[in-house]
């Protein structure tokens, strides 16, 4: 754990900031009990890079995600202007911390947030979960919907009709996710917006077959 946050290619750690490190918790090492460790944790995958040229230096190699990868997620989370400016930088602190220390301060600069239009529904998650769950058992939802009126103030739609949907499948497209589903007012396939979603529930109801 210590050189999966600690080490890169650019910051190898020896032997010696080893063992201190695991003297801090507790642990007693020394030289053969880090490099039998070692080569325990390279024998099942763990890719540490052995570093001759410093002193036998250590460092982690591959990632799960490459920092690259990292600075693109963090990118499209910031820019998604369904994700709420809460949960875009709850996210993007989680995506960060897959990064060991000195590559967080790479992406950091990136974090822009705050001056992105964003949607301030904060109950996005329960939605997509919920919608996804209806997906999984087949089940219908019901919810209610807001847009804006002629002023930008957000109303219900139709004096808050109750709408019964049949989701099958949530979209991401022009930067804004999607519900699909068979409406039971409509009787064919719509869209909803899902930062618009309200009060969404469950049903028991089993849903309309999602057509061939």
């Amino acid at each position: 754990q210590y050189m999966y946050q600690y080490t890169d290619e650019k910051h190898p750690v020896t032997t010696q900031e080893l063992i201190d490190e695991m003297g801090k918790l507790g642990y007693t090492a020394n030289r053969k009990t880090i490099k039998d460790d070692i080569d325990i944790l390279t024998k099942f995958d763990v890719d540490i890079v052995t570093n001759v040229s410093r002193g036998n230096s250590f460092f982690m190699g591959e990632r799960r995600f490459e920092l690259p990868e990292l600075k693109l997620l963090v990118d499209a989370v910031s820019s998604s202007r369904f994700i709420s400016t809460g949960k875009s930088d709850a996210l993007i602190r989680k995506i960060s911390s897959i990064a060991s220390v000195y590559q967080q301060e790479q992406i950091a600069p990136r974090i822009y947030t705050a001056d992105r239009i964003k949607t301030d529904n904060t109950q996005l998650y329960y939605v997509v979960d919920k919608l996804i769950e209806a997906v999984q058992e087949k089940k219908k939802v019901r919810f209610q919907y807001q847009e804006y009126d002629a002023e930008k103030k957000k109303v219900l739609r139709n004096d808050g009709e109750i709408y019964i949907n049949s989701p099958y499948g949530c979209l991401w497209n022009d930067d804004n996710y999607y519900l699909i589903g068979h409406s039971d007012k409509w009787q064919k396939v719509v869209t909803f917006r899902i930062d618009r979603i309200i009060d969404l529930e469950l049903l028991d109801e089993d849903a309309v077959t999602e057509p061939e």
